[in-house]
């Protein structure tokens, strides 16, 4: 089988329409596995596991660890 133009693979996939639903099938795993690994990258690898955010502090995490500690130390700048 030689595939040397368009023309040619083109006639050879509509001789053979099995190939064309396994291309297409393979094709849709391909764009799942990217849409998944992308949501992946988004959601754990470029999203920090913490939050500098102003308001309520842990709302978007499932756990959360308060520390409280005894008295208050106000920061004093020395020059």
């Amino acid at each position: 089988m030689n595939l040397s133009t368009i023309r040619e693979a083109a006639d050879y996939l509509n001789s053979h329409p099995h190939l064309i639903h396994l291309l297409i099938f393979l094709l849709g795993l391909f764009v799942a596995w990217i849409s998944g690994a992308f949501n992946y990258l988004m959601q754990e690898l470029l999203v920090p596991p913490f939050s500098t955010k102003h308001g309520v502090k842990g709302a978007q995490f499932e756990n959360v660890l308060v520390v409280l500690k005894r008295g208050w130390k106000p920061f004093q700048e020395s020059l």
